[in-house]
């Protein structure tokens, strides 16, 4: 359904909005030789992605690009390969479809930027994906300019770009902090506590050698059903849900932990190390670590920094997942007298409660987004 007005909204074949950019042209500065990555869009060339070594000739040209233009790779549509230009002036592989708007301020382009993140119309693209040779397919351009889409006149387009351009820098924003986040906490982490192959800085600490079993209570969690919990947070369903260890699966009227560690149990994060604060449900694949006669919030940074350690603890050629008893046997290092640490696993504490308030925004944002993306266009 619409969001907005039905009125204002109508029927039209994207060869009105957009039209194919042909232009070939060499790698030069002012048009640098670039890549258009899933996900991210246009980029300058990196060693990663560079194979220019493997063209022969120096008078290869290049599909020219310019800032706002729209993208796709036929080859790669459904795993994320198109989207928005805004890098700026390129060149790219001429496999790639480029267009750009017949508006001057790249409204047309932006918003079916927009349109075409929802599987409906990725889904109407693929339809004339055709094979030309081996392994590689073929969306004619003129097929996808002929495609009929919902739009809108250009004062509705603006204000829709302008809703989700301001979404998008609250995510980038966020994103980026929790990075510069979790760089100072790994940096922290690494030079305060011990693993089993380095010693801390804190050479006053006098640490021992244990097994996790003797100074801490490990449960594993119970399965809760997917008809039992809700994506959202509501009256009824306030609390959260792990059914691994790394994210919430959603939330459920009831909670079975309070202030617990947890470490997820299979799948590909096996052994990822995390601390929930205050009440949650923990389900069935992940183990809850309850210290004994050792403060919680240390132990929770002693086996964050073993994380790399417990993670190979995983057995199993399929699935991967960590049997309890390993955890038991687990051996870490802990102080002898911990109150010289008081300070700074405070400290830590604090980091990791701050990255689980921006996590919980971003996962809002995100939802928002999606949740736009879903109710605003048909």
């Amino acid at each position: 359904m619409l969001l907005l007005a039905t009125k204002v909204w109508e029927q039209r074949r994207l060869g009105e909005m957009i039209t194919e950019r042909k232009i070939l042209r060499f790698d030069s500065r002012e048009f640098p030789l670039s890549s258009f990555i899933k996900n991210e869009g246009v980029v300058p060339k990196s060693s990663r992605y560079d194979r220019s070594f493997l063209v022969k000739s120096n008078s290869k040209k290049y599909k020219e690009t310019r800032l706002g233009d729209f993208i796709y790779s036929s080859n790669n549509l459904d795993t994320g390969s198109i989207g928005l230009n805004n890098y700026g002036n390129a060149v790219i592989s001429p496999v790639y479809s480029v267009f750009t708007s017949k508006d001057t301020e790249n409204l047309e382009t932006s918003f079916i930027n927009l349109l075409f993140k929802k599987n409906f119309y990725k889904n109407k693209m693929l339809r004339f994906r055709q094979g030309v040779t081996y392994g590689q397919w073929k969306i004619k351009e003129n097929d996808f300019l002929n495609l009929k889409v919902y739009t809108s006149n250009s004062i509705e387009i603006e204000k829709i770009i302008a809703i989700f351009s301001k979404i998008s820098q609250c995510i980038a924003l966020y994103e980026r902090k929790l990075q510069l986040n979790l760089k100072l906490y790994a940096e922290l982490l690494n030079q305060f506590i011990p693993d089993k192959n380095s010693k801390s800085i804190l050479n006053k600490i006098n640490w021992q050698s244990i097994s996790l079993g003797k100074i801490a209570h490990l449960q594993k969690g119970k399965q809760k059903n997917r008809n039992d919990i809700s994506e959202v947070r509501n009256d009824k369903e306030t609390y959260p849900v792990y059914n691994g260890g790394k994210e919430k699966s959603g939330y459920t009227d009831e909670y079975n932990r309070n202030d617990s560690i947890i470490i997820s149990e299979g799948g590909n994060s096996a052994g990822y190390v995390n601390y929930i604060a205050g009440k949650f449900y923990s389900g069935g694949h992940n183990y809850s670590i309850e210290p004994q006669n050792i403060d919680s919030s240390l132990l929770y940074l002693i086996l964050l920094r073993n994380q790399s350690r417990i993670m190979n603890l995983r057995t199993g050629s399929g699935l991967p997942n960590i049997k309890i008893s390993s955890l038991k046997s687990f051996k870490i290092f802990i102080p002898s007298k911990n109150d010289n640490l008081y300070d700074f696993d405070k400290l830590l504490i604090l980091l990791t409660k701050d990255n689980n308030l921006i996590k919980d925004k971003l996962n809002k944002l995100k939802l928002i987004k999606k949740t736009l993306l879903n109710t605003m266009f048909i």
